[in-house]
């Protein structure tokens, strides 16, 4: 069993090879930003408001704005 995901993550046995992941359980932090924008509800708007906070220079704003 792997260990040491995040929180909201769950691992199914090994053989399947697959992971879950529960959006709406992701700790709030840049590196699951991405998938929380995928959330719904209140979780997206929660992902989205964040991304609008970074600053005017990160890459990551600038683009995932784009698209969104």
């Amino acid at each position: 069993m792997l260990r040491n995901w995040l929180t909201g993550v769950y691992c199914l046995p090994k053989y399947l090879r697959t992971a879950i992941v529960a959006i709406h359980q992701l700790p709030r932090t840049t590196e699951t930003l991405w998938l929380r924008i995928l959330g719904k509800g209140k979780v997206q708007q929660q992902a989205i408001d964040e991304l609008e906070a970074l600053s005017e220079d990160e890459p990551l704003r600038a683009r995932a704005l784009e698209l969104l």
